[in-house]
């Protein structure tokens, strides 16, 4: 019966005045208050659509900050490019992301770029010292965490310009606990439950999708066949048009067409887009299956 619906979860992250600056987004695939992910590449991609291209991120978040979350593999393909830069999101590393070199140069490109970095669930080890070198927000779980135990863990940090943000704060002892510590973001039971905001799907055809992205990963394809393909996929034309359109990326004017929005956003940000709309109608299936079965349409194609 949820077919067409789509969700997402969301959980306000307060300053130091205790007012909302931002919401973590959570990945939901019902309206209950947990989820169950099979696949995380899967989950952050739907998590990204459903925010920006089918609920929209004003919807979501307002015009507060979005927390998305990354793993690896979204990192060092890069996906995160496709998201506004300024005041819009921050890109949280969970921990679970192991500092390799590429990690790290991927994180610093992104640094670069102008995206804030926060580091999720950060436990402080050696190997991690280029992520804090990078990170501009470090959120700490303290949950069954005693004040000497969060007051070790926050001095380790004191060297780094990262800010400190309490997550899972479920007791006004916790929240005393981290002001006196000097944290300055707060998240958790104590303020806020997450909630769920709910959307219609935009329905895309799945064949029409992995041709899409046969044609967007050929670096031969002419700028003029990839707009017409584009074109010729109505819901596709439409979640694109509706991304370059939102506030969070701030165009002067609005784009009525998708070589215009072709122009504006480069043809890249296009391709990432189109990457992550196919990756995430993989409901059923693992990016490799749907990999697959394009090779083997190319295959038959060449």
């Amino acid at each position: 019966a949820n077919y067409g619906n789509i969700f997402v979860g969301r959980q306000p992250i307060l300053g130091p005045n205790l007012k909302t600056i931002g919401y973590e987004v959570l990945y939901r695939n019902c309206e209950s208050d947990s989820a169950i992910i099979q696949n995380e590449e899967i989950a952050t991609a739907q998590v990204l659509l459903n925010t920006y291209l089918d609920i929209g991120l004003e919807h979501v978040v307002g015009t507060h900050l979005a927390f998305l979350n990354n793993h690896t593999q979204f990192l060092l393909d890069r996906h995160c490019e496709a998201l506004p830069k300024k005041n819009r999101v921050v890109l949280e590393i969970l921990e679970t992301v192991e500092p390799t070199q590429r990690v790290i140069e991927a994180i610093a490109s992104l640094s670069q770029q102008g995206y804030t970095i926060a580091l999720d669930d950060f436990v402080f080890h050696d190997r991690f010292r280029p992520f804090l070198e990078l990170a501009d927000i470090v959120k700490i779980d303290v949950l069954g965490k005693g004040p000497e135990q969060l007051q070790h863990e926050t001095r380790q940090l004191r060297d780094y310009r990262a800010r400190l943000l309490a997550e899972k704060v479920e007791t006004r002892e916790d929240f005393e606990t981290c002001k006196q510590l000097g944290m300055f973001y707060f998240q958790g039971f104590f303020f806020y439950r997450p909630d769920i905001i709910r959307g219609r799907e935009i329905p895309g055809n799945r064949v029409a999708l992995l041709e899409l992205l046969g044609k967007i990963q050929d670096p031969n394809i002419s700028f003029e066949c990839l707009v017409e393909f584009i074109r010729n996929d109505l819901s596709l034309s439409y979640k694109i048009l509706r991304y370059v359109n939102s506030a969070s990326v701030g165009l002067p004017r609005r784009v009525e067409s998708i070589e215009q929005a072709a122009c504006i956003v480069g043809i890249d940000r296009i391709r990432t887009w189109a990457s992550l709309i196919v990756m995430a109608t993989g409901k059923g299936q693992p990016m490799e299956m749907l990999v697959i079965a394009l090779c083997e349409r190319k295959c038959v194609r060449d």
